[in-house]
C-alpha cells in the first residue's frame, strides 16, 4: 500500500518532517560517527509513474544532519555512492565538521564511497544494520502514508521502466519470466528448500522456488542465507534482513496498475499467459532500486532453476531431502546451483562463501601436527602440565618483544594475550603451540575467546595484533610457519561481531547455540570439521562417553591431515575435499585400530553405548 501525493507536497513533508535548517545556516556539531543511505519511501508521485521514491539521509546519534528527496534515485553503486558522498559533504559544510566514520548498509557502495572520502581520511564500513537511521526513515515513512512503518520499506514502482534499465534488459526478463511459469518448478521443489547460486551470477545467491503451496508463484533470490532463515522465524516478514531480496511473483492482468498494463502491452514483452504477468519487489537494493547486474542475475537464474529441477527430477520427486548434494551447471547461462544434502544446509556467516580451499596444517622445521594426535582428553601428566609446558614458548615471546625495545605495558599487553591463547589451546583442545592448525585459531578468535573469556575491551581488542606478533615470532624463532595466520588475524569485523553479538550464558543456552551456529558453519564451508555421522548412520554425541569422545578428538585431528591431503594431492573444490574426507573417516571408524586391542573405532563406540543404555535403564524404570 502506498500514498499517492504530488512532488512538492513530498519535499516539504520531508523537510517539515525533520526541522532541517535551510542551507546555509549554521547546524550543530558533527559527532565521530554518521549513518548514511538512500532509503525509500513506499510513496507514489502524481503523474510520474515510473518514480520510486527514496530520502537521502545523514543521521549522527538519532538526529538528522541532511535529508532530500529523490524522486527517480539511482540504483547502481557507484552512482549511489555518489549521491551520498554528495549528502555527507553538504551536512559536513553545515555543522563544520566531518565524521571519523560513515557506516552505509551496501558493501559496495561502502566501497565506492570509501574511494571517495580516503582524501578525507574518513572511515567507511557496511554495517548490516542502521538501527538509528532505521528508525527515523520508518518514521518518515509512516509520516508520509499513515501506515504503520515496516523495516526495511520494499520498492515496486508502477511501471517496469520505473528501475532505470534499458527496455532489451526488461523483455529478457520477461521471456525468462514466462519461461519460469511454463515449467512451474514449483511442483518438484518446495519453498523452504533453498538452492544456492555459486558461479555464473554477480554474486552468490540463495534462491527459493514460491508456489508449493498453492499460493504465490515466483521465484526470491536472497543475497544473505541468514534472510532466507529468518522467514520462518516469528515477526514481520523481512523485518530483520540485513542484505538485498528481490520477490518475483506472478498476477493476474486485471490486479495490475492499468500503467503497468498498458506498458507491457505497448512494449510486447512475453507473459506466459493472462496470470502470470511478473511482479518484481526489491528489498535493501542500494536506493530501493534494481542494478543492472542484479536485474541480469535474476533473468539467468529465472531460466537456470528450472533446467536444475527438471535435470534432477526423479531425486526431487522422493519429497525427502537428498541424501547427497545435488549440482547443476546450466549450459545456457553458465550458473551453477547447489541444493544441499538433508542436515547440511548452509547457514549465513560473517565470511563469504569460501571457493578454494588451501592447507590448514603448520610447517617448518619447528612444527609437529601430529602432536596433537598423542594427547588424548587425558595427556601425559595432565593438562595443567601441558600448559606448563607450553608457557615456555610465551616467555621466550616476552624476551624477544623485550629485545624489541617495546615498552613493559605492550609487552605486557601482547605477552597477556600470547598466554590466553596457549592455554586454551593446551586446555580446550588438547593441542601443543608446534601442532596448531588454522582451524584452531579459528576457535580461538571466533568462538572460545569470546565466549568463555570476556576479556577487557582494551585487551580484547588489541588480541588480533598480539597474535599476529606472536605468529611472526613462532615463525621466525621456533621455526612454526603458520601462512593461513594472517589472513585470520585481519578479519577484524568479524572478529568484533563476535565479540560484540556473544549473547552470554551456556553452550547448551539456545541464545549461545545460535551463535555457536554461525562459526560451525563457516568451518564447514573449509571443510575443518569432520563429518558428523558413524558409518552405521549414527551421529556423533551429543553426549558421549569416555571413548567415544577420546575418539572425536582424534577424527577431528585426523580430519584435518586428511583434508590437506586432499588439498595438495590436487583439490580445492571445498565439496571435493570434504568428499574425499568423509571417505577417510569412514574407513577410519571400520578398520581395526591399534590402540583399541584390535577393535574398530566403531565398534567400541557401539559397545560403549550398549553399556550406557544398559546402566541408564534402571533409573529411568525400564
Amino acid at each position: 500500500k502506498r500514498c499517492c501525493m504530488g512532488r512538492d507536497q513530498a519535499v516539504k513533508q520531508v523537510q517539515h518532517r525533520f526541522g532541517l535548517a535551510p542551507v546555509g545556516e549554521a547546524g550543530r556539531p558533527a559527532g565521530d560517527v554518521w549513518q548514511v543511505d538512500l532509503a525509500p519511501l513506499a510513496v507514489r508521485i502524481d503523474a510520474e509513474p515510473g518514480a520510486r521514491p527514496a530520502a537521502v539521509l545523514v543521521v549522527e546519534n538519532g538526529v538528522v544532519l541532511h535529508v532530500e528527496l529523490q524522486n527517480t534515485p539511482p540504483a547502481e553503486p557507484e552512482e549511489v555512492a555518489a549521491e551520498l558522498e554528495r549528502a555527507i559533504m553538504h551536512a559536513a559544510n553545515q555543522t563544520g565538521s566531518w565524521p571519523e566514520r560513515v557506516e552505509v548498509r551496501d558493501a559496495e557502495v561502502a566501497r565506492y564511497l570509501s574511494r571517495a572520502l580516503a582524501r578525507r581520511e574518513v572511515e567507511v564500513v557496511r554495517a548490516t544494520r542502521l538501527e538509528a537511521l532505521d528508525v527515523l526513515a520508518a518514521d518518515l515513512r509512516e509520516h508520509l502514508t499513515g501506515l504503520a512503518p515496516t523495516a526495511p520499506a520494499a520498492t515496486s514502482p508502477e511501471t517496469w521502466l520505473g528501475w532505470g534499465l534499458p527496455r532489451e534488459t526488461i523483455a529478457e526478463l520477461f521471456r525468462a519470466a514466462a519461461d519460469f511459469w511454463r515449467r512451474h518448478p514449483w511442483r518438484w521443489l518446495p519453498s523452504d528448500v533453498p538452492i544456492f547460486a555459486l558461479e555464473g551470477t554477480s554474486r552468490p545467491w540463495t534462491c527459493t522456488v514460491l508456489g508449493n503451496a498453492g499460493e504465490e508463484f515466483g521465484l526470491a533470490l536472497y543475497a544473505e542465507t541468514d534472510d532466507f532463515f529468518r522467514m520462518f522465524e516469528d515477526g514481520p516478514p523481512f523485518a530483520n534482513a540485513t542484505g538485498p531480496i528481490l520477490s518475483l511473483t506472478y498476477d493476474r492482468a486485471t490486479d495490475l496498475p492499468q500503467r503497468m498494463r498498458r506498458e507491457v502491452a505497448a512494449a510486447g514483452w512475453e507473459v506466459a499467459g493472462p496470470d502470470a504477468y511478473p511482479v518484481l519487489i526489491t528489498i535493501n537494493t542500494p536506493g530501493g532500486g534494481l542494478p543492472r547486474a542484479v536485474a541480469e542475475d535474476l533473468t539467468r537464474l529465472l531460466r537456470a532453476v528450472p533446467e536444475f529441477v527438471a535435470h534432477h527430477r526423479e531425486a526431487l520427486d522422493t519429497g525427502s531431502p537428498p541424501e547427497e548434494p545435488l549440482e547443476w551447471r546450466s549450459p545456457g547461462t553458465g550458473v551453477l546451483l547447489r541444493l544441499e544434502a538433508e542436515g547440511e544446509l548452509r547457514v549465513d556467516t560473517h565470511w563469504e562463501p569460501v571457493e578454494y580451499l588451501a592447507p590448514c596444517l603448520p610447517g617448518g622445521p619447528g612444527a609437529d601436527p601430529r602432536a596433537a594426535l598423542d594427547l588424548t582428553l587425558d595427556p601425559p601428566g595432565g593438562v595443567d602440565d601441558l600448559m606448563s609446558r607450553e608457557m615456555a614458548a610465551v616467555d621466550r615471546f616476552e624476551d624477544a618483544l623485550r629485545a624489541d625495545g617495546l615498552s613493559d605495558a605492550t609487552v605486557r599487553k601482547h605477552v597477556t594475550n600470547a598466554a590466553t591463547f596457549v592455554e586454551m589451546l593446551a586446555f580446550y583442545q588438547g593441542v601443543p603451540v608446534r601442532a596448531v592448525t588454522e582451524y584452531d585459531l579459528r576457535s580461538f578468535l571466533f568462538d572460545l575467546y569470546p565466549r568463555k573469556v570476556r576479556d577487557a575491551a582494551y585487551r580484547a581488542e588489541a588480541m588480533p595484533t598480539s597474535l599476529t606478533r606472536f605468529f611472526e615470532f613462532l615463525g621466525e624463532r621456533e621455526g612454526i610457519v603458520c601462512p593461513w595466520a594472517g589472513a585470520v588475524l585481519a578479519e577484524r569485523d568479524a572478529y568484533r561481531d563476535r565479540i560484540v553479538t556473544f549473547p552470554g550464558g551456556f553452550w547448551w543456552d539456545e541464545g549461545v547455540e545460535e551463535w555457536r551456529t554461525v562459526l560451525t558453519a563457516d568451518l564447514i564451508d573449509r571443510a575443518m570439521i569432520h563429518w558428523p555421522k558413524h558409518a552405521d548412520d549414527t551421529p556423533w554425541g551429543p553426549t558421549m562417553g569416555p571413548e567415544e569422545a577420546g575418539l572425536e578428538h582424534e577424527v577431528q585431528r585426523l580430519w584435518l591431515f586428511w583434508r590437506d591431503e586432499a588439498i595438495l594431492g590436487g583439490l580445492s573444490d571445498p565439496h571435493q575435499v570434504r568428499k574425499a574426507a568423509i571417505e577417510r573417516q569412514l574407513a577410519w571408524e571400520q578398520t581395526p585400530h591399534p590402540r583399541l586391542d584390535g577393535r574398530t573405532p566403531l565398534q567400541v563406540i557401539q559397545a560403549e553405548r550398549r553399556e550406557r543404555e544398559a546402566a541408564d535403564a534402571p533409573r529411568s524404570g525400564r
